[in-house]
């Protein structure tokens, strides 16, 4: 394995005795709603301004549905559209620490493409440099293109020499990027995603009243998934799920709420199934609580591949059951009662027996007060952060 490689600041701090706030630079592709980007949002919102000033770096070309709430964390959002080439990336991004900081920790959250982001921070003399992996992209990633695998070799070398800390949120998403022997490295460890628990406090929704304001039968079963509307999502078998829960369950109705590129095949596969008329596309949702605990019966997660999917806490955290795929890693398993796991090698008609038997007989938990304290309780998540955070050398005296 390759050292980290330490390069000398091109800032440093002047003497004194008095700790100065940490200036921490995220990197993240764009801030459109989804797991990964509602929990930034939520960890920028809870952390200690006294001691950590935040930015965050878009490679966006527009504006995206979060931005404004980044920017109400009081973090500042920087639009730098990812350049083409390697090298005109790199000086693109030394530019902006140049111009927007110095930062002590540049955080990465571009699975592969860190490596270039971290390469770039340590030729700027940013001192803590960070590679959070999100994704267990392993299935994809060993059927690439040979130029793709020369990509990702490459990256994964950038990411090994330069990377001072690597973070996962699970241990598939630290094997796909850190590699299989990633427990031997020091530097990586384990943090899983929080959620904002207080969400889920106040929700006492009228389910009647929730139904009806979506125009669904009252006494209809809600089967629903929520998630971008792309290929790790398996959206195509979702739809023959939902197929034959439909044959086994009249009161039966379908919600997706999310979006994304597939949207218009998943909507033919919808008609093809025979069930668009009792199927709800909500599209991109910034009540995600309310919609779990106010409208769903179960939630469905056929996924090929995650990391750690932030819906799969929340249904818990809603006390709403889930049926969701062996591709999923039992790390995300908080409150079992409420939870059952299926191989993706099941049929179609085998998911959908599970998904209504779970709706008939759902069991009552509150999940908001049996993840408190836990390890996806959002709090914990910003304190172990903030202890990598601070670990950056010139943060000792201003």
């Amino acid at each position: 394995m390759i050292p980290a490689v330490e390069i000398r600041p091109l800032v440093t701090a002047s003497a004194g005795t008095r700790k100065r706030t940490a200036r921490v630079l995220h990197v993240v592709g764009a801030m459109n709603r989804g797991g990964t980007e509602t929990w930034l949002v939520d960890l920028l919102s809870r952390t200690d301004r006294t001691r950590f000033q935040h930015d965050v770096l878009t490679h966006a070309n527009g504006t995206a549905s979060l931005d404004e709430a980044v920017k109400a964390t009081g973090a500042r959002l920087i639009q730098a559209p990812k350049a083409s080439r390697p090298w005109s990336y790199s000086a693109k991004l030394r530019r902006v620490i140049e111009e927007h900081g110095p930062y002590d920790v540049v955080h990465a959250h571009l699975h592969h493409f860190s490596g270039l982001v971290l390469r770039s921070a340590a030729h700027a003399g940013v001192p803590v440099r960070i590679a959070h992996s999100h994704s267990d992209t392993r299935l994809i990633d060993g059927h690439a293109i040979p130029a793709r695998q020369l990509y990702l070799r490459l990256a994964e070398h950038w990411i090994r020499r330069y990377a001072t800390r690597c973070l996962a949120v699970s241990r598939p998403a630290a094997a796909s990027l850190f590699g299989e022997a990633w427990e031997s490295d020091p530097r990586v460890s384990v943090v899983y995603c929080g959620v904002a628990l207080e969400k889920f406090s106040r929700l006492s929704l009228n389910r009647a009243a929730c139904h009806h304001g979506f125009g669904i039968p009252a006494d209809a079963r809600v089967f629903a998934h929520v998630g971008r509307f792309a290929e790790p999502k398996n959206h195509a078998f979702l739809i023959e799920i939902f197929g034959r829960i439909a044959q086994l369950e009249p009161n039966a109705w379908f919600a997706l709420a999310g979006d994304g590129l597939l949207r218009p095949q998943i909507e033919v596969w919808v008609e093809r199934a025979g069930i668009a008329h009792r199927t709800l596309f909500l599209g991109m949702r910034n009540d995600v609580p309310q919609l779990l605990a106010g409208l769903v019966d179960v939630l469905l997660l056929p996924s090929l591949w995650e990391g750690l999917p932030i819906t799969l806490i929340e249904s818990q955290a809603a006390g709403v059951p889930a049926l969701y795929s062996d591709a999923i890693t039992t790390e995300a398993e908080a409150l079992p009662q409420l939870l059952r796991r299926v191989s993706l090698r099941e049929s179609a008609g085998e998911w959908a027996a599970e998904a209504v038997s779970m709706a008939k007989s759902p069991p009552v938990i509150s999940g908001r007060d049996r993840l408190t304290g836990s390890r996806f309780d959002i709090r914990a998540c910003v304190a172990r952060l903030e202890e990598i955070y601070s670990t950056a050398p010139r943060l000792g005296s201003e």
